[in-house]
């Protein structure tokens, strides 16, 4: 009976952080703040970032220090355009935006926030061929300001293309992958245990499992513990 109340005693311990933690997360979502409408005496700033299958843009302006967003756009990329190189595929975030945001965005000067330089040699470059040279024109009319992020924000960037984490407390909220002057140092993650009479679910939404093609802006699946069952995956 005593060694019954003690697993009894741990188990109900393993949840009091899990639970802490969601209950964080819940305090976090529910103050995160909402889309705002585009205000026209702020300049706009397009945030745009790719990965290896997918780009993203975001469109914010300055409120006080913080960068609130008004407009977000994703998508995956076609098969042609898997083998494109990173600067090619933030160009494609950046007409995406451009294309989708025209009625607020035309005839502004713009502040464009990447990862590479390389965007802004495109608007100088001269006998560009194929692509290149339809992107320098299709971009020629528009008045940008292209702005590198420093060395070692690669992630930060990604993370500020695809949340809407106040400017003014980024360092904090992104601390863990933040560059650091000393070697960064490891953290022994406990492994997670279930008991034979528990039945949990598993949820999973890191980008790894899409059901379809043509998503773009979230995917995620859930499995049931302990037989691993897939419950339901889904992307869009």
């Amino acid at each position: 009976m005593e060694d019954r109340q003690d697993n009894q005693v741990n188990t109900d311990h393993k949840w009091v952080k899990a639970e802490a933690a969601f209950s964080e997360v819940k305090k976090k979502i529910a103050a995160t703040p909402i889309l705002r409408h585009f205000d026209t005496e702020k300049r706009p700033v397009v945030i745009v970032y790719a990965s290896g299958w997918a780009v993203s843009a975001s469109l914010v302006q300055d409120h006080d220090g913080v960068y609130l967003p008004v407009m977000f756009t994703s998508r995956t990329l076609k098969q042609n355009e898997l083998n494109y190189g990173i600067v090619e595929k933030e160009v494609l975030a950046l007409l995406r935006m451009l294309d989708l945001g025209y009625s607020m965005l035309a005839g502004r000067p713009i502040q464009v926030l990447a990862r590479h330089s390389t965007l802004a040699w495109l608007f100088r470059a001269a006998g560009l061929q194929g692509r290149l040279d339809q992107w320098a024109a299709l971009l020629s009319p528009w008045t940008l300001e292209i702005t590198k992020c420093t060395r070692g924000e690669d992630e930060i960037l990604g993370s500020l293309a695809a949340a809407i984490t106040p400017r003014s407390v980024v360092d904090q909220a992104l601390a863990a992958i933040a560059p650091r002057k000393e070697p960064r140092q490891s953290v022994d993650t406990p492994v997670p245990t279930v008991e034979q009479d528990e039945a949990l679910l598993v949820a999973s939404f890191d980008g790894s499992a899409r059901v379809k093609r043509g998503g773009g802006a979230f995917s995620a699946i859930i499995w049931r513990l302990p037989e691993w069952t897939v419950v339901k995956a889904a992307s869009g």
